[in-house]
């Protein structure tokens, strides 16, 4: 879809402005929540009431394959000082994580206006002594689960002791079934469908 540009980057791009760059800003979540925001420009830049960090990094698109994979872009990002490296080591590497690409015009800053706004996932990520490189991804739809969810009639889709099974005793394993959970006495959390009439095919809309 097209999207319209602000009046200050049509000034821009058309020449009839000052000097006000085109800023690039980068939020990366790492798996542990961590949430590491960075400008490419030379001061410290406050964009939807968060800080963006002045650092140095930089962007590659790819080229297509003939294969149908997504389209793939790399950021690298300085590792000279070491910092984004702690980062990820603590959080679990950087495979995963989100990355949140915004390009900005430096008039806009206050109005919290973006020029554009993508999310991106990282497919891999590996750093030597000058770069941290992120090889990101769109997600590709075609390794999506559809339907999202099954309706079993004696399964639990619930993961033992996650929230939504809401197990809190001693036990550490679960077969998942309903007795098992009536066992357990935690047969209201149970995340299957006993009640269902067995056979066809049961979509929920």
């Amino acid at each position: 879809m097209a999207r319209e540009l602000s009046a200050a980057a049509l000034l821009a791009v058309t020449g009839l402005e000052d000097d006000a760059p085109f800023l690039q800003l980068l939020e990366i979540t790492l798996a542990d929540e961590t949430v590491i925001r960075v400008v490419r420009n030379t001061e410290d830049v406050i964009f939807e009431d968060n800080t963006y960090q002045r650092f140095n990094f930089e962007l590659e698109a790819l080229p297509l394959d003939a294969k149908g994979s997504p389209p793939e872009l790399v950021i690298k990002v300085s590792n000279v000082t070491r910092a984004l490296q702690g980062y990820l080591e603590a959080g679990g590497g950087g495979v995963g994580a989100t990355c949140r690409l915004i390009v900005i015009h430096a008039d806009n800053i206050g109005a919290s206006t973006s020029e554009l706004d993508e999310t991106f996932i990282c497919t891999a990520c590996k750093s030597d002594a000058a770069w941290v490189h992120f090889t990101l991804s769109t997600v590709n739809v075609h390794l999506k689960k559809f339907p999202r969810d099954r309706f079993l009639l004696d399964h639990c889709r619930f993961t033992f002791n996650s929230t939504e099974c809401g197990y809190g005793g001693d036990e550490t394993t679960c077969t998942r079934k309903f007795a098992r959970c009536k066992q357990l006495g935690n047969q209201e959390r149970f995340g299957g469908f006993p009640s269902m009439v067995g056979g066809g095919v049961y979509a929920l809309q």
